[in-house]
């Protein structure tokens, strides 16, 4: 059954979770670039290359606080989604420690070898300067994993907790203190590098407190009390993260190859330009990842639920989405690019001409690397393999080669190597998402059921296309009455005791399992309210239950159903019921 509005749901939901994402990805921008900015007006060249020389650890965080974060934050909404509710919490429980714990490690190991792993970022014997401007940044930031790697993680499963509003906010403030702290620090108190990296770890602390305090106040999930820590799944999370995590790998071996490359062909100059274009795809990187952060939860909802309409349609929409925004940051920095030029300090007139070509080639690619961006998002929800392929083209395989052919052929038009790499990376990524086969379909679309309903006038049609759905299965009069039940009192009672004024929409989807079960998803956009609840059932009823028959028919409901379950879940509710 095929209703037009049948994914309104989807876009509501995408859109509800990309607000406090959008913000959060400002405010992360911000901090990506000032620290530069800040660092590099204070100590000139010195602190540019001591926050360089040290950019490689926070690559190594990245790879397993996202690695972890985005898989087992997605394992966690597959769980809820399903109503294994104390699964989930003991998993969310073990990644909580596990993150704790390899924090510790990681801060303990590279303290006690300082020296020689500075020697193997770079700062040689020779180089005493550097070494004494970066050696502080260095242990303050490797001493702050724990903080640093938990706040990304529990960001992470609050958006996957109808907690994104409260991730927003407790990540822009731990970004806006981070951004004033690092003036203070290194502007006022004259703290270099390290006050640099003393205000990042600050910040994580101050937006960790804050998850912190949401949490305790607001989340009855993500609370750790009472609940038994699961660490089973760890390393099956982490691969399924980790398809979007080694890109930071793959970005440390390009942006080493890159210096070196662009110091030979360009000098200085190439060099610098390098080094703005790296700040600028920062801008557009946070915003796609917020993008593709804010349709996760709600792709992986869609998939648990066996309605794979719905989350094409929420890709659709989120592709959009991607390329008109992405294309109107790409042109204010196109019109405003000998401005950017002179923030980060280049002010000579010819240089900034050498400039401009580049900055306008990376914002006309920035645009396929955002669709293909999307792309590898929505795939790793269920086909993790195309998303970890996307990210060893587009950062390892084809991007390398691409630099150092341009490097040699195209002179001061290198910068098409970044165009090159997405075209030809959309090619090959086509073709294996149409060749690999999607393990999540687990049921055939003519198992599945979907209709919309909007009042009362559409019950009579909707029971009946519930009857003929269970007659192409041959199941019992009983189990086809009782199917026809559930829908009929849950919407019914949806409709006249949730809706005001009877108005709102209903949005039903019944899978027929192999097993001869029949699965119900009922969301709904009313007011909060569980009508499986027996609170309800027997306190909140207008009548009593003698008397009220929607009360009555929802008791029965519960007592017949094999399971059944109840989430308010971005701002509809959803009740799943198996019978």
């Amino acid at each position: 059954m095929k209703d037009k509005k049948i994914d309104i749901f989807g876009q509501q939901m995408f859109f509800r979770q990309l607000k406090p994402a959008a913000a959060s990805a400002v405010t992360l921008a911000i901090g990506e670039v000032i620290d530069s900015i800040v660092v590099g007006s204070k100590l000139g060249m010195v602190g540019l290359a001591a926050m360089s020389i040290i950019m490689p650890i926070f690559m190594i965080f990245n790879v397993i606080m996202v690695g972890l974060g985005l898989g087992a934050s997605i394992s966690f909404s597959k769980l809820m989604a399903s109503g294994e509710t104390d699964k989930a919490r003991s998993s969310y429980k073990g990644t909580v420690i596990f993150t704790l714990l390899a924090g510790v490690f990681i801060a303990a190991i590279f303290n006690i070898f300082a020296p020689q792993f500075l020697y193997v970022l770079g700062v040689k014997n020779n180089m005493s300067g550097l070494y004494f401007v970066s050696i502080g940044a260095y242990r303050m930031l490797t001493a702050g994993a724990p903080i640093i790697m938990l706040s990304f993680v529990v960001n992470y499963f609050m958006r996957n907790d109808d907690m994104e509003v409260f991730a927003g906010i407790g990540f822009s403030i731990g970004n806006i203190s981070d951004f004033a702290l690092s003036l203070l620090f290194v502007l006022v108190l004259d703290m270099g590098a390290l006050g640099a990296e003393l205000a990042t770890v600050l910040g994580q602390f101050i937006a960790l407190s804050i998850y912190g305090f949401f949490i305790l106040t607001k989340s009855e999930n993500l609370k750790l009390k009472g609940i038994k820590p699961i660490y089973s799944g760890i390393i099956s999370d982490l691969k399924v993260g980790f398809s979007s995590s080694v890109q930071y790998i793959l970005s440390f071996v390009f942006i080493l190859i890159a210096n070196n490359v662009l110091m030979n062909s360009q000098g200085i100059d190439g060099v610098g330009i390098f080094t703005i274009i790296q700040n600028i795809s920062y801008v557009f990187d946070t915003w796609y990842d917020a993008i593709v952060q804010s349709s996760q939860p709600v792709i992986t909802t869609f998939t648990g639920e066996c309605n794979y309409k719905s989350r094409e349609e929420v890709l659709s929409t989120e592709q959009f989405t991607g390329v008109i925004s992405g294309g109107f940051i790409a042109l204010i920095i196109c019109i405003f690019a000998s401005t950017v030029c002179k923030i980060f300090g280049m002010t000579n007139a010819d240089t900034i001409n050498l400039a401009k070509p580049a900055i306008y080639i990376y914002c006309i690619s920035s645009l396929l690397s955002g669709y293909n961006q999307i792309i590898a998002g929505y795939e790793m929800c269920f086909r993790e393999k195309i998303s970890y392929i996307s990210s060893l083209l587009r950062k390892g395989i084809i991007l390398v080669p691409s630099l150092l052919l341009f490097s040699i052929f195209a002179g001061k038009f290198i910068w098409l190597f970044y165009l090159f790499t997405e075209i030809l990376s959309l090619i090959i990524i086509d073709k294996f998402r149409k060749k690999i086969p999607d393990p999540s379909i687990t049921v055939p679309e003519d198992r599945i059921f979907r209709r919309l309903i909007r009042g009362k006038d559409d019950m009579p049609g909707c029971l009946e296309g519930i009857e003929n759905f269970c007659e192409m299965f041959g199941v019992s009069m009983k189990q086809q009455y009782f199917a026809s039940m559930a829908v009929e009192e849950l919407c019914s009672a949806i409709i006249d005791k949730n809706f005001s004024g009877g108005r709102g929409i209903i949005q039903l989807t019944v899978i027929a399992d192999n097993s001869g079960d029949f699965t119900m998803y009922i969301r709904d956009n009313a007011v909060e309210k569980n009508l499986m609840s027996v609170r309800y059932t027997l306190k909140d009823a207008k009548e009593d239950e003698e008397t009220d028959f929607n009360a009555l028919g929802l008791n029965v409901i519960k007592q017949k159903a094999k399971d059944y379950s109840y989430r308010r879940y971005q701002g509809f509710n959803t009740t799943m019921i198996k019978i």
